[in-house]
């Protein structure tokens, strides 16, 4: 399903015109060979600022889960009637383009996007995606949890519109910047695992161990 990739030369490389995508996903459960995408949020954005967004509701074709709907507030009646995956997946791929993508836990992102392309036909991007989770926990041992609100607490960062799809892809977006301050001007990583932060999507079902 992925496979780490060394993101070190691909953060070394990083300057003002290097163009990011952040992406959240919210899901009608947590399965991606069972549940389906419901909202597709995401923010491009380079280390100077941030440019457009992609926001849209999706029809599963299922119930959400009461799990899922408690977390991120949506209803099955909010997602009844708008448009399929199908009918918005290219949309969202040609926003994404050829740009880096960040996500927190780009496994669950990650898993869900291969699932909607190969339910579709479609060839998996081969977009590097940086992980703002496991990047945290190389650059913060300390914290005691490592979900995206808890991050943001911990740097002092405040979002008032989390468990939305196009808010947590905003609060990616601060994560992953607070994090390349973390790392300082040379953004060297080898004392930061940095092997493992970036994954890429494969067509195989085997998953490298987080």
């Amino acid at each position: 399903m992925f496979k780490f990739i060394d993101a070190a030369p691909l953060i070394k490389a990083i300057d003002g015109m290097t163009d990011f995508v952040a992406v959240d996903l919210e899901t009608t459960g947590l399965d991606p060979a069972y549940d389906r995408i419901t909202e597709i949020g995401a923010v491009r954005f380079t280390l100077t600022g941030s440019g457009s967004v992609y926001e849209t509701l999706v029809d599963p074709g299922m119930p959400i889960s009461p799990d899922a709907s408690s977390v991120s507030g949506i209803t099955d009646g909010m997602v009844r009637g708008k448009p399929t995956i199908g009918e918005k997946i290219g949309e969202f791929l040609s926003f994404i383009g050829d740009s880096p993508l960040v996500a927190h836990n780009a496994r669950f992102d990650g898993g869900f996007l291969r699932a909607a392309y190969l339910r579709e036909g479609l060839s998996l991007h081969r977009n590097p995606i940086f992980d703002t989770r496991l990047l945290a926990k190389r650059l913060w041992p300390e914290w005691r949890k490592y979900n995206l609100a808890k991050a943001l607490e911990f740097l002092g960062l405040r979002r008032n519109d989390l468990h939305r799809a196009l808010g947590d892809a905003l609060a990616c977006r601060d994560l992953f910047l607070a994090c390349l301050g973390k790392l300082g001007a040379g953004r060297r990583l080898a004392q930061y695992e940095g092997k493992r932060i970036a994954i890429v999507l494969t067509e195989d079902d085997i998953d490298e161990t987080i």
